[in-house]
């Protein structure tokens, strides 16, 4: 962990020099694109937000979760997992 955080500690030290070694024109073209990238993501995601809004009847349909190793037709395959033995038959799942 040490030697992770040292190799961390290294690494951001050299951007940050890489980083004030640029000129003040270049950085400000960095952040100003940055920024219209961060825009971009929050105005499409927001967009997504209202049009899920604006049409209710198209809702996402929650359900069970199956277990994919009850659902192999392959009867070659054993299951090594004990707890498919347990629920044999699916007596327990919710109804």
């Amino acid at each position: 962990m040490k030697a992770t955080k040292r190799k961390l500690s290294i690494w951001l030290n050299k951007l940050g020099h890489r980083w004030k070694g640029l000129a003040l024109e270049k950085q400000q073209k960095y952040i100003l694109l940055l920024f219209a990238v961060y825009l971009l993501i929050y105005v499409t995601v927001l967009s997504k937000v209202w049009y899920s809004v604006l049409h209710p009847g198209e809702r996402m349909n929650i359900e069970h979760m199956e277990n994919p190793i009850l659902l192999l037709r392959n009867p070659e395959i054993n299951s090594t997992d004990s707890i498919s033995k347990i629920f044999k038959g699916k007596v327990y799942e919710r109804k």
